[in-house]
């Protein structure tokens, strides 16, 4: 009986030293990585963002599906002048995960894009010492452009990721030069724009 009675007051015990520990969550405000992020998050001041949407592109269904949609925007600052021009990537995965991400990238930036996606199309089993290869290009923003092989080094592939959450679309490698267009589209759009101004 003594040894019930001490295991039911060491459980009482236990159970509201639990109770009396208490979970503090601290957030930690994010940098803006980029321009247009920055005029973005603005607080006091007016923010006008218009955007023309240059193309989607569907993923491989054997691969998960999902989308990519690809726009050419403008942020404007109406208090002080102030614009930023870029790209804005969403990536929406399909199938379970349905999770979307978008990446912003600044127009100083977009060059350094076309660059890399020029480079990384080149990457091939005849470049690399190994089966098997991922070459990728990455942005402020977390938008990542990967061409890779599996294992068996097959026919490469290509995937779009966005975020921090790594928001995924994989293609194949021939909508690698169609997602380069739509860069380029973007590019175009935001000089015509600029020049109006």
């Amino acid at each position: 009986m003594a040894r019930l009675l001490h295991t039911v007051i060491l459980v009482l015990l236990l159970s509201s030293a639990g109770q009396a520990q208490t979970t503090t969550t601290i957030s930690i405000p994010q940098i803006p990585l980029t321009k247009l992020e920055q005029l973005q998050t603005t607080i006091g001041a007016p923010i006008v963002r218009s955007f023309t949407r240059i193309g989607d592109m569907s993923g491989s269904l054997a691969k998960g599906g999902g989308t990519v949609e690809l726009q050419a925007l403008e942020l404007t600052n109406v208090s002080s002048g102030e614009r930023q021009y870029g790209l804005a990537i969403e990536v929406s995965e399909g199938g379970k995960a349905d999770r979307t991400s978008r990446s912003l990238i600044d127009y100083e930036e977009v060059n350094g894009l076309l660059d890399g996606i020029d480079y990384i199309s080149k990457v091939d089993s005849k470049t690399v010492q190994f089966d098997s290869y991922r070459a990728e290009y990455s942005t402020r923003d977390y938008l990542r452009v990967s061409v890779f092989t599996n294992l068996s080094g097959r026919e490469p592939s290509i995937a779009i990721v966005s975020g921090l959450n790594s928001c995924t679309v994989n293609f194949s490698i021939n909508d690698l030069m169609k997602f380069r267009e739509y860069v380029v589209m973007g590019k175009a759009k935001i000089e015509a724009a600029m020049k109006a101004k």
